[in-house]
């Protein structure tokens, strides 16, 4: 599967939101959002999450559509499009993980996308599902993109987390924090350090958070 940026359809996504929203009230009691950040229209957001379900795969389409509404694609294993290939007409871009010349250029594309403005960009640096109580630990892929694009672009971490502690069905928490700041000298392994660690601390806070009450999320679904 090539890198295509522009493969989405208008008229899908007008179709496809209601049913999204639709999926995941079925799926989930509640799904929760906590945010501060409010994209600029002179920026682009790259959001880097934690990839623990299947259903990682609509949550950036379900945050795009519902609340930050910027021009929104995500990354996705080719291997999941060629199963649900209705993924690409949400937004979602291949990269084959076992060819490297191949992920660099989806990589290069992605930066090309995000440097211009009011765009965004979802990204599991994980390569691939594990539990929420698994250690993170990045590939190369997200140090490697970081170095790609301008400083137009604010850096976002995504933490998803689910409980099942309140109701027989379980809920969904969403919550972003402030953008990293890179300095430009770091070294690949000195930044996925710097944006694991700031990923670990808020996906703790949000399950802290999520085990006693839903104070300061709002409700998405």
């Amino acid at each position: 599967m090539s890198p295509d940026f522009d493969a989405t359809s208008p008229l899908f996504i007008r179709v496809f939101r209601q049913y999204t929203r639709l999926l995941f009230y079925r799926r989930f009691k509640y799904v929760w959002l906590k945010t501060d950040y409010k994209p600029a229209r002179t920026r682009s957001t790259l959001f880097y999450a934690n990839h623990s379900s299947w259903w990682d795969g609509l949550i950036p389409f379900l945050l795009n559509e519902f609340h930050f509404r910027q021009d929104g694609r995500a990354i996705m294993e080719d291997k999941q499009m060629e199963t649900y290939g209705f993924f690409r007409k949400i937004g979602a871009v291949p990269i084959d993980r076992t060819n490297p010349r191949s992920a660099i250029k989806v990589l290069q594309k992605s930066a090309e996308f995000l440097n211009e403005p009011g765009r965004s960009l979802y990204f599991f640096p994980q390569g691939r599902m594990f539990s929420e109580c698994h250690p993170l630990k990045f590939e190369q892929g997200l140090s490697r993109l970081s170095e790609m694009f301008n400083e137009n672009v604010d850096i976002v971490p995504l933490a998803i987390s689910t409980s099942n502690i309140r109701y027989d069905k379980p809920e969904l928490f969403l919550k972003t924090d402030e953008p990293v700041e890179l300095d430009p000298v770091l070294s690949k392994p000195e930044r996925n350090t710097i944006l694991e660690n700031r990923l670990l601390q808020l996906l703790k806070t949000t399950q802290d958070e999520a085990a006693l009450d839903d104070g300061g999320f709002k409700r998405l679904v």
